[in-house]
């Protein structure tokens, strides 16, 4: 059912690490290859700034993780939340709770989502003296290359991409193979934000989401119910070269410029927005959007991917409001760090 697993980094088998220190940055392999609880020291976001992001962002109905009516089982079913995995449509009073604004961003997101202020929550500030290194880990395998790009939308929170066929993700900590359901991404209003995670404090101007359910579950819908359930693989993005896997989705942002907005996507490659090292940090965690699901195991890839001043600048110039409103840029879509309460940061390199 699953493709024979390919490396990132070229060729077939697993995806190995190279030794790198978390700043090094890698051309991406298209190329040529109520306020949540203080998050205690080095969790501070002294930069953020909410830059116009919209308030009244129309998501799937039932923001509470149901699946929308009509899902199927076997890969096709979708998650009311675009943050997870939701497309377009819908409507009712949970599409209006949220957003990244002052009266209904993250601060306030325990008002209608008490998740927000539970024990697991992501992202997180990734810090030296919070992780430990695991020689049980094993590397990551990614089967992308049955990976078939569906649609493409911008719900008004987020652009994002939906996967069709046995595109898979296994290795690191899981208990076999993931299906890949959707990419989507998080950027800020300028270089110094827009990353969910954190390296040591230091955030990244982008970070996209490669999101993933567990196949032996049977269905999106199951696995969004179990504690690890979904596998979500973070890959930081560095302002640097232009990334050419992500050229394509570039491309089709004409036609989803406003909120609301989906049309067929293009021939994209996840594959090919992932960093040639294989270096991970792991840790048990959330959805980092409304419903706020404690079901993710993140791995959280230590080698940043470069993007250029000009792709972030198209990214910024979506907009959350929708056509025939006044125009408003979808911009800083990022949460800020939780405390990890208690919880161990899991590395597979020293």
């Amino acid at each position: 059912m699953f493709p024979r697993a390919e490396s990132a980094g070229g060729g077939h088998g697993a995806l190995r690490g190279r030794r790198r220190a978390p700043g090094v940055q890698s051309r991406c392999l298209g190329g040529s290859l109520a306020p949540t609880p203080p998050a205690g020291p080095g969790h501070t976001d002294p930069q953020r700034r909410r830059a116009g992001t919209g308030s009244s962002s129309r998501v799937p109905r039932g923001c509470d993780g149901t699946v929308a009516p009509g899902a199927e089982a076997g890969g096709r079913a979708t998650m009311s939340c675009w943050g997870c995995c939701g497309r377009p449509g819908g409507g009712g009073a949970a599409s209006h709770a949220w957003g990244y604004g002052p009266e209904d961003g993250p601060e306030r997101w325990h008002e209608r989502f008490p998740l927000a202020r539970g024990r697991r929550q992501s992202p997180v500030d990734i810090r030296a003296q919070d992780t430990r290194y695991d020689a049980a880990l094993r590397p990551l395998h990614f089967s992308y290359g049955a990976a078939a790009a569906r649609r493409v939308a911008n719900s008004g929170h987020t652009l994002q991409v939906q996967f069709g066929g046995g595109a898979a993700l296994a290795g690191g900590p899981l208990d076999g193979p993931y299906r890949l359901a959707q990419l989507h991404l998080h950027w800020g209003s300028g270089p110094e934000q827009g990353s969910e995670h954190t390296l040591e404090g230091r955030r990244f101007p982008a970070e996209l989401h490669l999101v993933h359910w567990r196949a032996r579950d049977g269905r999106l819908s199951r696995a969004m119910s179990r504690p690890d359930g979904l596998a979500v693989v973070a890959v930081l993005l560095r302002l640097g070269r232009p990334c050419p896997g992500l050229e394509p989705l570039l491309g089709a942002l004409g036609s989803v410029r406003t909120r609301g907005t989906e049309a067929p996507a293009p021939a994209l490659q996840p594959r090919e927005l992932l960093p040639a090292g294989g270096d991970f940090w792991t840790y048990p965690g959330s959805l980092t959007t409304p419903p706020l699901l404690e079901s993710v195991t993140w791995l959280v890839l230590r080698e940043p991917v470069e993007v250029g001043a000009e792709q972030l600048g198209a990214l910024r110039g979506l907009l959350s409001s929708a056509a025939g409103e006044p125009p408003r840029p979808l911009q800083d879509n990022w949460r800020p760090c939780q405390a990890l309460h208690g919880r161990e940061l899991r590395a597979n390199f020293r």
